[in-house]
């Protein structure tokens, strides 16, 4: 386990690409891009007003991140270039997602949806229907989005046509995150400190997950079907998503974890409210 420090603040969202970078976004406003073979502080991105919620890569090694600031900034990762501000939003940029053809998807407090063609930065349509706010968004392999809300709901919706497919109850707090796993699979982690995997297709929830003693703030699935979850109860807890078992428990930060992310070659990525991320080797 490695620990990375820099940042001043709370560390709200981590995000691992195919290369060995990691991003981070912070409440003190910044992002800052690591070298995970290393360890190595690369550079910090500056430019957002307000705290950045959330940060995602495409596959090409754009990054993305959402911010309190209302808007959303595309960077240039080699370079530490600000490309392109997306703005439309009416509140918190909560949460950013790539799909696998570089389009984007963000949610906001506004309890909006938003999809954007990143090499344009044209607004390409707005998703309306949760009635709190959208805390979490993602894709799957087919161009499925989900999102998840405030409201204590998850909505499925057609990326082409913006039409909600579904809507899945039976969380009993807000959904502060979701995740798809390559087969579809669903994970969404919610302030009622559970886990809830769902088949999209039928809207079924196939299992609960519990044993976390606070909300879970993030959830993230690996490419082998794990699943990574972080919890207010300052645990990082590894799931076998086909039995529902608890494979292990990572300790080490000292306040929540407010993000996981998975990486390639078993590794993974936490951030804290300690103002740290911390780097775990699943092996």
């Amino acid at each position: 386990m490695m620990t990375l420090r820099g940042h001043v603040d709370w560390v709200n969202s981590v995000s691992l690409d195919m290369e060995g970078l990691l991003a981070s976004g912070s409440d003190d406003n910044s992002i800052k891009l690591w070298n995970t073979k290393t360890g190595g502080y690369l550079m910090t991105l500056t430019g957002h007003g307000g705290s950045v919620n959330s940060v995602s890569f495409d596959r090409e090694g754009l990054l993305a991140s959402g911010s309190d600031d209302n808007s959303i900034k595309l960077w240039n990762t080699k370079t530490g270039n600000c490309i392109r501000t997306l703005n439309g939003y009416g509140g918190s940029v909560t949460s950013v997602s790539f799909d696998w053809e570089g389009l984007l998807a963000s949610g906001s407090g506004d309890k909006t949806i938003k999809l954007w063609n990143t090499k344009t930065g044209k607004l390409l349509r707005t998703l309306s229907g949760h009635g709190g706010w959208v805390n979490s968004v993602s894709f799957d392999v087919e161009g499925l989005i989900v999102s998840g809300s405030s409201d204590n709901t998850i909505k499925l919706w057609n990326a082409k046509t913006g039409e909600c497919l579904r809507t899945l109850t039976g969380h009993g707090g807000s959904v502060t995150s979701v995740s798809f796993d390559r087969e579809g699979l669903l994970a969404s982690g919610s302030d009622d400190n559970t886990i809830k995997l769902w088949n999209t297709k039928t809207g079924e929830c196939i299992n609960t997950l519990t044993g976390h003693g606070g909300s879970v703030m993030s959830v993230s699935f690996g490419t082998d079907g794990l699943l990574a979850s972080g919890s207010s109860d300052k645990t990082f807890k590894l799931w076998n998503t086909k039995t529902g078992e608890c494979l292990r428990t990572l300790t080490g930060h000292g306040l929540p974890v407010s993000s996981v992310s998975f990486g390639t070659d078993g590794l993974l990525a936490s951030g804290s409210g300690d103002k740290t991320i911390k780097l775990w080797n699943r092996n």
